[in-house]
């Protein structure tokens, strides 16, 4: 069962869906949507964040789209737990919707719900900082990358990411 969120955005409002159960149920239907949005906020090469997304994703991990009034998906964010907290994977926030808050509002639903240890690489330490995360190192790419020690209300992972968490 999907669960809705409704949060109010000072520029707009907007709907989160948490996915919590069999991504095959859920993403049906959004899996086109979500690749365009993903192509769309990483135009330049390889162009592979969708699939490396598809890759990844096991049933039971934290993600949350944003949807515009009108229902498109127009931000999508979503975290690989381990059993130290885990690593935010992908931030995507459709340009036409971006300097209203809700990137930040994205990856704060996913810290509220995630205690540890929480890594990402980014080309946006700025934005990350706002939000608590440190930097530790700039990479050969020059992406950075931050973590963010929260401890406060577990996310309760369903049995299905437990398991895949164990590999």
């Amino acid at each position: 069962m999907v669960s809705h969120h409704e949060i109010s955005l000072d520029e707009h409002r907007a709907w989160f869906q948490l996915l919590q159960r069999d991504p095959s149920r859920i993403l049906d239907g959004c899996f086109a949507e979500l690749h365009a949005l993903l192509d769309t906020c990483y135009p330049r090469p390889p162009r592979d964040v969708f699939y490396r997304f598809i890759e990844r994703y096991r049933p039971g991990f934290p993600a949350w789209i944003a949807r515009s009034a009108d229902q498109q998906i127009i931000g999508f964010v979503h975290l690989a737990p381990n059993s130290k907290g885990g690593t935010l994977e992908t931030l995507a926030v459709h340009p036409a919707h971006r300097g209203q808050g809700l990137a930040r509002t994205l990856v704060q639903c996913l810290l509220d719900k995630t205690q540890g240890v929480i890594s990402l690489t980014t080309r946006i330490p700025d934005f990350f900082s706002a939000l608590s995360f440190e930097s530790i190192c700039t990479l050969p790419d020059q992406s950075v990358l931050m973590i963010q020690v929260r401890f406060g209300q577990p996310y309760p992972l369903t049995r299905e990411a437990r398991q895949a968490d164990r590999w």
